[in-house]
């Protein structure tokens, strides 16, 4: 009785997820001034990433790893032959940043997950035109390096 408890358990506790994903969180444009300059204080001018990028768009997703030397923006290594192209408004932090207060300026919707580590968004959503839909595009940062 006790082995099929325990076994239950380990079930049990493999199935159920050990932290619940954190939820995103709206931005406002005061956020996003602190944000932009935690980003300027911590002086980080070589540094690689990876981005998944989705959207209601064609190519659905797309996804890249960029290198970034100071203002330069290599991009490494792409999952399709345009992710250059549609990539291109978000090739660096500085860039994706851009992108999110462009969105809020605008009137519409930023939501992100932080990464606790490096005090970056981990996810982003933005969202245009928060009463219209299928215009969101879902940013995903994963890999971040300093070097």
């Amino acid at each position: 009785m006790k082995r099929a408890i325990a076994a239950l358990t380990v079930i049990v506790s493999l199935a159920m997820p050990s932290s619940a994903a954190p939820e995103p969180r709206d931005l406002t444009l005061r956020d996003m001034a602190k944000l932009e300059a935690t980003w300027k204080q911590q002086r980080i001018t070589r540094y690689s990433f990876t981005l998944e990028r989705s959207c209601f768009c064609p190519p659905r997703l797309t996804s890249a790893s960029f290198l970034v030397s100071g203002a330069v923006s290599k991009m490494q290594r792409g999952s399709v032959p345009s992710a250059g192209a549609t990539m291109q408004p978000f090739v660096s932090i500085p860039k994706i940043l851009a992108q999110m207060r462009a969105t809020l300026e605008r009137k519409g919707r930023v939501a992100v997950v932080m990464n606790a580590k490096n005090t970056l968004p981990m996810q982003v959503i933005l969202d245009p035109l928060p009463l219209a839909a299928d215009d969101e595009q879902y940013l995903s940062i994963t890999a971040f390096q300093t070097r």
